[in-house]
């Protein structure tokens, strides 16, 4: 959170609230949703599987 505060601050002060804004916005670090990842488990990984749902992962068993 404060990267991205110290990200904002910059931005605003050089190209204005605006575009600094839209730059921050534009440029924001890809960051992956657990929910868009399929995780597979086998064997004793199997004991995982409620740690993982509840996460947020799709899970599924072999």
């Amino acid at each position: 959170m404060r990267r991205d505060h110290d990200a904002l601050q910059r931005q605003t002060q050089h190209h204005g609230m605006r575009k600094g804004f839209d730059d921050c916005r534009a440029n924001y670090p890809l960051r992956r949703e657990f929910a868009t990842l399929n995780v597979q488990l086998s064997g004793e990984a199997l004991v995982l599987e409620g740690i993982l749902r509840g996460a947020g992962f799709n899970v599924s068993s072999n």
